[in-house]
């Protein structure tokens, strides 16, 4: 018996080494084939999103001049996920190329995200065959794999929390899930969401010493993790959590009113709907009758998914940039989705049971296809505007020059000029007044601003208030944003400094 059951075992061990293998080939291909589509409409590589420069900028001052700062001798709580900032620092520190660090510590993201995924599909499905498909599809799903190639902190926090529920279904010491709900926390703020239901599971203990040692243990690394970075967020943004917080209500969510929040639920259901997700919704949605009739483990994940979409629709009740804050439920939907297609394995209707699966493979190849043009746009966009406007200033500006604008990523990274945020991320004075644009023309005054780069159809009368006109537009892109519909990103300096 012992032989037979090491057999079994060293079966076992072999089949999951060949899914790590798989996964991983297949997390390359896929970073491969985003970059290269990239490389091969735009010529060169970058991010997608501004934001991704933001990160790279804190990295820099950080991993360079040991500062976490957007403008050097600065601090600021203006990264919200100062463990990614902090990660990608290491890359300046060692010198690493920015670009092939980011994108290396991504595509280990990427596999944890399927490896965690795939290991929470066999705790709530017993179905260790199914797992590959879990993984290969966490990998494949095109949102998650424009996320494996942004520069943001999408899949690390994605993959860390998968690796909570993973370790909550397993039920592990507490002290290693305090741990991980601090690393989530220092991610992405909302990651302590998650770690409160664990919270509140602890205080059904029975017996108040139980109770009072779990939740100790619990606590204390979360604790030692989080408290630092809020104490560090007061002192230089005035809240215990990131500016990006209260940025992103100023500028999605106020004023709030209840019409707002029920039309991005409805957002959320479209957007989960609307993609490669379509096939494998109404199997998920039938996973969730399932987990509310039977109570069973998978209730956590869903009572984390719903915190989640209802916490978002107070404070950032808007999906944009493929939307990105709910990437990380995008696991969980395939969880429970191809759970439920397994489970349709042993119906009579062979036709079903044999075309969905092809169906969902093709949605997310094509999908995935689709998602690499996409990626290569929004790159060639934000290379052809917010770099150029940053390489302008760089060398067409005093090195003492102060420039304001709302998107700082790419111009704060190659412009190196003092920069003043008009959404507060990294001025938190400005956020508070975001909306008034005579309000941000006297902190521009205040601040000795001397140009200004901001689209101009939504700040007229900013440019106006300052006496600003127009001083470098980056060239040859006037076609395409007009068949886009975006706004171009401009320069404006006073008169004399034309």
């Amino acid at each position: 018996m012992g032989e037979t059951q090491t057999g079994v075992d060293a079966k076992g061990m072999t089949a999951r080494n060949r899914r790590y293998w798989l996964w991983l080939g297949l997390a390359l291909l896929s970073d491969l084939v985003y970059l290269g589509v990239c490389a091969w409409q735009t010529r060169k590589l970058g991010f997608p999103l501004d934001d991704a420069w933001i990160h790279q900028v804190y990295a820099r001052n950080l991993g360079t001049k040991g500062q976490l700062a957007f403008n050097v001798g600065e601090p600021s709580s203006g990264s919200t996920a100062p463990l990614w900032s902090g990660l990608l620092a290491v890359g300046y520190a060692v010198g690493i190329p920015p670009l092939v660090w980011a994108y290396m510590l991504a595509t280990g993201s990427a596999l944890l995200t399927a490896v965690f995924a795939a290991r929470l599909y066999v705790r709530y499905c017993d179905d260790p065959d199914g797992a590959l498909w879990v993984g290969a599809a966490c990998l494949v799903e095109w949102h998650l794999a424009w996320a494996a190639v942004s520069g943001m902190e999408i899949t690390l926090y994605t993959a860390l929390t998968l690796l909570f529920l993973d370790m909550l279904a397993r039920e592990a010491a507490p002290e290693r899930l305090g741990l991980v709900t601090g690393l989530m926390g220092i991610v992405r703020p909302e990651g302590l969401l998650l770690g409160s239901l664990y919270g509140v599971h602890l205080l059904k203990q029975s017996g108040w010493r139980s109770t009072v040692r779990a939740v100790a243990r619990f606590a204390l690394p979360l604790v030692a993790i989080v408290i630092p970075l809020g104490l560090f967020n007061w002192r230089y943004g005035g809240r215990p959590f990131p500016n990006t917080m209260a940025a992103k209500y100023g500028q999605w969510a106020w004023p709030w009113s209840p019409l707002k929040g029920l039309q991005y639920l409805g957002s959320v259901a479209a957007y989960f709907a609307m993609g490669p997700l379509l096939l494998l919704l109404p199997f998920a949605v039938q996973a969730v009758v399932r987990a509310v009739r039977a109570r069973d483990r998978r209730l956590v994940a869903l009572a984390w998914m719903a915190m989640l979409i209802l916490v978002y629709a107070v404070i950032m009740p808007a999906i944009y940039h493929h939307g990105r804050y709910l990437m990380p439920l995008i696991p969980l939907v395939i969880v429970l989705g191809v759970g439920e297609l397994r489970h349709w394995r042993t119906t009579q209707w062979t036709a079903v049971r044999r075309t969905i699966p092809w169906l969902v493979g093709i949605m997310f190849t094509a999908l995935w296809l689709n998602g690499a043009t996409t990626y290569a746009l929004q790159v060639r966009l934000l290379e052809e505007q917010h770099a150029a406007v940053g390489h302008w200033v760089n060398e067409n500006t005093p090195a003492d020059a102060v420039v304001a604008s709302h998107d700082i990523g790419l111009l704060g990274y190659w412009g190196k000029r003092r920069i003043v945020d008009l959404v507060g991320l990294v001025t938190p004075e400005a956020i508070s007044i975001m909306h008034d644009q005579q309000a941000l023309a006297d902190l521009c005054r205040r601040e000795r601003v001397s140009y200004l780069v901001v689209f101009p159809s939504f700040h007229q009368e900013l440019i106006a208030a300052l006496g600003m006109q127009v001083v470098y537009e980056p060239p040859g892109t006037d076609a395409l944003y007009q068949r886009l519909h975006i706004d171009p990103l401009v320069v404006y300096g006073q008169k004399q400094e034309q």
